[in-house]
């Protein structure tokens, strides 16, 4: 488990350092999105391992072994920002996105709320508030600009579907 544990977390290093030394910030954005994904991994192979099992006999709080992940993945941040050439723009990154998200939640939790409210099914409320849900979402990121025309071109028929979405 221990050889497993560290392999993933050098593969992980490796990523994020190849990846916050290449040109752009597209670099530098997988970089901080492998730090992110990195803990959601490790906490996975403790589960995979029943690590939650074994870890009352070890001299060390439950809090520390969960933040030890953490703490691994703002290092891998650190080397990922030290070393990239290229600062992302977090605003873009992680902001404007997690507005949309916040704004397509309400909406679909408003939506469900009124339609069960008015009288439809649960599975029917539901259906619908997905779907205004995506909907939402789509209209915000296009809105907020989140996805740029210069994302889309890096898609197979990017340029078609920019063409669509960008008629200026």
């Amino acid at each position: 488990m221990i050889l497993s544990y560290l392999r993933t977390l050098l593969l992980y290093l490796v990523l994020i350092v190849f990846f916050a030394l290449s040109n752009g910030g597209a670099g530098a954005a997988f970089a901080m999105f492998y730090s992110i994904a990195m803990p959601v991994n490790m906490i996975a192979v403790d589960e995979r391992s029943r690590f939650d099992r074994l870890m009352p006999m070890l001299p060390v709080r439950q809090i520390d072994c969960v933040l030890d992940k953490y703490i691994g993945a703002w290092g891998c941040l650190a080397v990922a920002v030290v070393l990239g050439r290229e600062r992302p723009r977090y605003l873009r990154l992680l902001l404007k996105p997690a507005l949309a998200t916040a704004v397509m939640a309400l909406a679909a939790r408003s939506s469900f709320d009124a339609l069960y409210g008015a009288g439809f099914s649960e599975k029917g409320a539901v259906l619908l508030a997905v779907l205004l849900a995506v909907a939402v979402y789509g209209a915000l990121v296009l809105l907020l600009r989140i996805v740029t025309r210069e994302d889309l071109s890096l898609l197979p028929k990017g340029e078609k579907i920019a063409k669509f979405l960008f008629k200026s």
